[in-house]
């Protein structure tokens, strides 16, 4: 299926489930953005590392032995899941530009002291940043098996 055959379902559906596929509770953030940027709500099963998404707000989590249930109320309850849609949706477009996370992205650089003299110079040198910032993201990768995905890390810097 194509991305815009995808987005075009997403956009027809009132409710997308997310279930978890293994044990692991993380937040399927692919899976999910994807579902807000097109008006779902969402039903997830309890997950962590929503970052600033607020469940009962922007979505919905709850335990997986009260999804069924859980996705009934709000197929008989319209108007309560349009607004948790509207609201995942609204979050999307407002609260996720890349101007904003690289913002946040530097001002946990300015946090760390030993930082603070790179990012100073960030004017008169802003390959030295990124080069530096590539470099503290590839660190950070590492622990990835083959270690490799901080070497092409997608975040453009320049367009901040």
């Amino acid at each position: 299926m194509s991305a815009a055959e995808r987005n075009e379902l997403l956009s027809d559906t009132r409710i997308l489930l997310n279930l978890h596929y293994s044990e692991q509770k993380y937040f399927e953030w692919h899976r999910i953005l994807v579902g807000l940027a097109n008006g779902c709500c969402i039903i997830t099963e309890t997950c962590q590392g929503h970052g600033t998404l607020v469940p009962g707000r922007h979505f919905i989590m709850v335990e997986p032995d009260e999804l069924i249930d859980c996705c009934e109320y709000y197929l008989h309850h319209p108007d309560e899941c349009v607004k948790i849609a509207e609201a995942g949706l609204e979050f999307v477009q407002t609260q996720l530009r890349q101007a904003q996370a690289c913002a946040a992205f530097l001002h946990d650089i300015v946090a760390n002291d030993a930082m603070l003299p790179i990012v100073v110079s960030f004017r008169s040198q802003p390959m030295r940043l990124l080069r530096r910032c590539r470099a503290i993201c590839a660190g950070f990768f590492s622990g990835k098996k083959g270690g490799r995905c901080g070497a092409r890390w997608p975040v453009t810097f320049g367009t901040c």
